[in-house]
């Protein structure tokens, strides 16, 4: 996946408020993101005054981005509870929608498509998107009819979330 790809991703992420430890640490796993963008999300939540810190984000913030390990540590420590499934589908609908903002061509967009269902573990909401994949619709149509399926099923997911979070979005 291109440089600009990924920024647009992640940069859908950010606005959309869905960047978390469990979000960061799978974008990181997966090279969505960079080292640089963990450190300065920790500086983000250091700047969120009404919200206590732990700890391992004040370390975190205060890292050089080289310090690979050290960063993956902290990270695997505060998304342990927190990885699921809503994160991974909040990445996979930001890289697709990122695919379809490319002005690529339709053999292009859904050859990019294809590496997404390979690296999210072929998702079966996604096989009638591939074009080897046995389906009623054209590629292209069921891509968009996943996307809006996607959004919608984050905005229910997001809505409860929503309800129970008193925490501050950078």
């Amino acid at each position: 996946m291109n440089r600009e790809t990924r920024q647009w991703a992640r940069d859908f992420m950010e606005e959309q408020g869905w960047l978390d430890w469990s979000s960061l640490k799978i974008g990181l796993d997966f090279g969505f993101i960079s080292y640089q963008d963990v450190v300065d999300f920790a500086v983000d939540e250091l700047r969120c005054t009404h919200k206590d810190v732990e700890e391992l984000v004040v370390e975190l913030a205060s890292m050089s981005k080289s310090e690979h390990h050290a960063i993956s540590t902290i990270l695997e420590t505060l998304a342990e509870h927190d990885v699921d499934q809503r994160a991974h589908n909040q990445w996979r609908l930001a890289i697709i929608k990122a695919i379809m903002e490319s002005e690529a061509s339709e053999k292009k967009v859904l050859d990019r498509v294809s590496q997404v269902y390979a690296d999210f573990g072929y998702p079966e909401d996604m096989d009638e998107i591939i074009p080897y994949m046995p389906s009623e619709q054209a590629p292209l149509e069921a891509l968009q009819a996943l996307i809006v399926e996607l959004s919608e099923h984050l905005d229910r997911q997001l809505s409860v979330d929503d309800e129970r979070d008193d925490g501050c979005q950078s």
